[in-house]
């Protein structure tokens, strides 16, 4: 199921590895129309986000998002 979905663009995070570099283009959304997810897709409010274990570019999207 496809929805219309408008996004802002909130900047850019640079994550890099040993052996690539990631340029990351954040965009704040809102989902609330969205019919259905995929089974493996789960929306995490920003205030519950350290109940849940994620990778160093993800804690860079968060901090990101409070600034």
């Amino acid at each position: 199921v496809q929805s219309k979905i408008e996004a802002e663009s909130i900047g850019t995070i640079v994550h890099q590895f040993s052996h690539l570099k990631w340029t990351v283009h954040a965009y704040m959304v809102d989902g609330k129309d969205l019919k259905r997810l995929p089974e493996n897709v789960e929306w995490v409010e920003i205030n519950d986000f350290d109940q849940y274990t994620f990778p160093t570019v993800q804690h860079k999207l968060v901090k990101l998002l409070n600034n």
